[in-house]
């Protein structure tokens, strides 16, 4: 049997002293007014001159994205100057959502007439992204007036893991405290090898991320089982008929006739699941009444 101990994440803090894995910063000097903007997947082809429900800007400085209530999944905008250069900026700890991020300059239409600012230089820079240092974009504004925009497209950093729960069990075992058991499967179709159980995993129930593992993994001799033991037991397999995820353990929390919203993060892969856990505290997927649902 092998043991394996890995990093967590590569820290931005070898080239930057920062907690943040996600960094775009807008710089510019003289009139114009501008606008930095981070468009959430779910509104990317919102149009650009517009604001969409869940951009990150100024008006909506650190919109919950991601897990419900998790604040490290949330991308946070500020604004500064340092010297004459004005300063934007948007940074997140983690990015959750699956899909493309849309990273927006926006010159707005009311910067003052009397101010012209034909010619102004912005940098934008993606000074980190997946936690690696990111390219510099310079747009030079042609117009005087007249609201203009250029978007740069960013991938997420996950892929989809298509989880389904298959069953979920909670026992009340203390004060505040109970016993979990999750079953779930994911998609035949993703290359085996990519799922990289080696990295990390994590379990969110509702606003909580119950569980959180940063390695240590062991396997079999075939490497199609992976799992750690407690105070979790994770067990991961991933040959080529058997796709399965089981996880046991105790946190806190309580779940009974509630809707749960689940994430498995499974190194660079997220599951996301919702169902409804009954009196009994147990959830148990029907396959029949998937396929066949009443009308």
């Amino acid at each position: 049997m092998k043991k394996m101990f890995l990093i967590l994440l590569l820290l931005p803090g070898m080239v930057f002293a920062s907690a943040y894995n996600y960094s775009v910063r807008m710089m510019w000097v003289g009139d114009a007014e501008m606008q930095l903007i981070m468009r959430h997947p779910e509104n990317i082809k919102e149009a650009e001159n517009t604001i969409a429900s869940r951009d990150c800007y100024s008006g909506n400085k650190s919109p919950d994205w991601g897990v419900k209530d998790i604040t490290s999944d949330n991308p946070r905008w500020s604004s500064y100057r340092d010297g004459v250069t004005n300063i934007q900026e948007i940074v997140a700890e983690d990015l959750f959502d699956v899909g493309n991020y849309k990273i927006i300059a926006r010159c707005l239409n009311n910067a003052d007439p009397e101010k012209p600012f034909e010619g102004t230089k912005v940098f934008i820079d993606t000074l980190l992204w997946k936690g690696v240092p990111g390219d510099r974009e310079i747009v030079t504004l042609n117009a005087v007036y007249g609201t203009q925009t250029w978007p740069i497209i960013k991938e997420s950093d996950y892929k989809n893991l298509y989880t389904r729960i298959l069953k979920f069990k909670y026992v009340k075992s203390g004060l505040g405290k109970g016993k979990y058991s999750i079953y779930a499967n994911y998609a035949t179709n993703l290359d085996r090898d990519d799922i990289t159980t080696n990295t990390y995993f994590k379990v969110y129930l509702n606003n909580e991320q119950v569980y959180r593992d940063t390695g240590n993994w062991e396997w079999n001799k075939k490497q199609t089982v992976f799992h750690v033991h407690k105070p979790w037991t994770v067990k991961v397999w991933r040959n080529d008929s058997k796709r399965e995820i089981k996880v046991r353990g105790v946190a806190d929390g309580a779940y009974h006739s509630v809707d749960v919203y689940c994430n498995l993060v499974l190194g660079r892969y997220i599951g996301t699941n919702s169902f409804f856990v009954p009196k009994n505290g147990k959830y148990v997927f029907k396959e029949h009444d998937y396929l066949h649902p009443k009308k």
